[in-house]
């Protein structure tokens, strides 16, 4: 069994606001799959394109501070 690390994926929209995920995942690949299988309106497309969303392993060590903050 492989060792699962959370990430951060974050949409790209120009205009249209931005949404956000945190999961856990074996790679940034995996992030992908697993944010794709829970999209909304955006549709899973948004989560499987790095031009379209960012996705970034969120790492246990370094300063404090927020990981991810939501207003809506």
């Amino acid at each position: 069994m492989s060792t699962k690390q959370i990430y951060l994926l974050e949409q790209m929209y120009e205009g249209c606001g931005t949404g956000a995920l945190v999961v856990r995942a074996a790679c940034e690949t995996c992030a992908r799959s697993v944010a794709a299988g829970e999209a909304g309106s955006e549709g899973p497309a948004v989560w499987r394109d790095p031009e379209r969303s960012t996705c970034k392993r969120v790492n246990e060590d370094g300063k404090s501070g927020v990981v991810l903050r939501s207003e809506g």
